[in-house]
């Protein structure tokens, strides 16, 4: 009950990966030498067969190990899906279609320090991350949803790169369309100006002949 206390007492705090491995390594430890003790004691008269206790004891220690375990799973899972919901933010960004000139120019701000600030801050989360998956490969079989998410967590610098260069694209083509229909505008308003100007002179001439 003690080690069990002492446990549920390490887990509400926090912790590096290096108090975690300390804290699994100990009941290793215990359960290793509860694994050498003698299972057949030779009494006087009979023997006691400790078979029981043994399993129990070894159990006992498997569990809080498993604990542990369980709370540095959650963390990685935690850690790893914050990774991907940052990716699908930027990803959703990125292609979103602008509606005005102002959206574009303040889209392609966005893209243009994208890999130089929230690119890198993501492969900086990487690190604890990959972490994390390095220690819980070493103790732990990870289920089928966190290979998975680990997957897709480490896959994502690779995976955003054609997005980026997509909507890089896409934007300077749009960028493009819109400084040709401005200069198309322009053009327009200058011969509408001209046409005003030449109205006015023409309707002054005329004022000036029938004088």
């Amino acid at each position: 009950q003690e080690a069990e206390n002492n446990t549920d007492q390490f887990l509400r705090g926090e912790h590096e990966l290096p108090e975690y491995q300390k804290a699994i390594e100990k009941h290793k430890s215990l359960t290793d030498e509860v694994m050498d003790l003698i299972v057949i004691v030779p009494m006087h008269l009979f023997e006691l067969n400790c078979g029981k206790m043994h399993k129990f004891l070894c159990d006992r220690s498997n569990m809080l190990s498993n604990m542990i375990l369980r709370d540095i799973v959650f963390r990685s899972r935690n850690v790893n899906k914050s990774i991907c919901e940052q990716y699908d933010t930027i990803v959703t960004r990125i292609t979103t279609i602008p509606d005005n000139t102002e959206d574009l120019v303040t889209l392609m701000k966005f893209l243009d320090k994208l890999e130089s600030k929230e690119l890198q801050d993501l492969k900086n989360q990487l690190i604890p991350a990959a972490e994390n998956l390095m220690f819980l490969l070493d103790y732990a079989t990870l289920p089928e949803e966190d290979i998975k998410l680990n997957d897709t967590t480490f896959s994502w610098p690779d995976r955003i790169l054609p997005i980026i260069s997509y909507s890089e694209m896409r934007l300077r083509k749009k960028n493009e369309q819109a400084t040709d229909n401005l200069s198309g505008w322009k053009k327009e308003f200058q011969e509408r100006i001209n046409k005003a100007v030449e109205d006015t002179e023409a309707f002054r001439t005329k004022d000036r002949l029938t004088e």
